[in-house]
C-alpha cells in the first residue's frame, strides 16, 4: 500500500517536471515538411486516417435547413491560440452543460 502511494506521488512528481520543461524548438522546415505530409494525408490518404484526423479536429457537425455549421474542439483552439487566452475560452466542451444549481451539476 505504502509502495503504492510511493510509486503515484513519484509518478505526479515526474508530470510536473515534464510540465515545467522549456518546450522544444522546432524547425521550420519540419513543420513545412509536416504540413505537406497532414495535407496530402487529409486530402488523398487512406480513410481510416482521414476519419481519425476529422475526429481529433471536429467536434460535431451541425445541420440545418440553411446552415452546416463545423464545431471544432476546444483542445485544438487551445494548442492555436496558446494557453495565454485560456481564460477567455470559457466551459470547455468535454464539460457536460454546466449548471449553476450545484446539485445538479452531475
Amino acid at each position: 500500500m505504502l509502495k503504492e502511494e510511493r510509486e503515484r506521488a513519484r509518478t505526479a512528481l515526474d508530470r510536473i517536471h515534464v510540465a515545467e520543461r522549456a518546450p522544444a524548438e522546432i524547425e521550420p522546415e519540419i513543420v513545412a515538411k509536416f504540413g505537406q505530409l497532414m495535407r496530402a494525408n487529409v486530402t488523398t490518404g487512406e480513410v481510416p486516417f482521414r476519419k481519425a484526423w476529422l475526429q481529433a479536429v471536429v467536434d460535431r457537425i451541425e445541420v440545418d435547413a440553411n446552415v452546416i455549421r463545423i464545431v471544432s474542439k476546444v483542445n485544438l483552439e487551445v494548442a492555436v491560440i496558446g494557453a495565454a487566452s485560456l481564460a477567455t475560452l470559457g466551459v470547455r466542451s468535454s464539460i457536460r452543460k454546466w449548471r449553476a444549481r450545484k446539485d445538479s451539476n452531475l
